[in-house]
């Protein structure tokens, strides 16, 4: 019986989901104070740019292509989470726009429900991901046996 382990992360994903993590609170906090657009856009720049990078190192960085050579038949799950990678781009993109017009507190109220809206979205896809993952292991250990 083959006794393949499910990789450990390399310590560079642990550093990047920590700064995620970090930003996702911090731009929470941001909602629960009085409105501070200045903060709120460096905050959504910011993630952004983390989630950008956090989706090219899973699409282009091995994620993705060590799960397909596991399994193979994950290929329209892992094309599903690619789109989502897109629309979480384009919604964090959608609420920096929304700061550059004028806010009163029912617009921030609706950014703050977007925001979260998206928050839940991100938690569950990386959910998913980790669920992909440990199934590709399972079905590579299972085809070995």
């Amino acid at each position: 019986m083959n006794s393949k382990p499910v990789p450990e992360p390399k310590a560079s994903w642990h550093v990047e989901h920590a700064a995620l993590e970090k930003l996702w609170s911090a731009i929470e906090q941001v909602f629960a104070g009085p409105v501070d657009c200045d903060r709120l856009r460096r905050l959504l720049s910011e993630l952004a740019h983390q989630l950008a990078k956090h989706f090219w190192q899973e699409e282009k960085g091995g994620y993705f292509a060590e799960v397909l050579s596991l399994a193979p038949e994950l290929r329209a799950r892992i094309e599903r989470l690619q789109n989502e990678h897109v629309r979480m781009l384009e919604v964090v993109e959608e609420l920096s726009r929304k700061v550059d017009a004028p806010v009163g507190s029912d617009t921030w109220q609706q950014l703050a429900g977007e925001y979260r809206e998206l928050a839940v979205l991100f938690q569950r896809h990386e959910q998913l991901e980790e669920e992909m993952l440990q199934q590709a292991y399972q079905l590579d250990m299972g085809t070995k046996d």
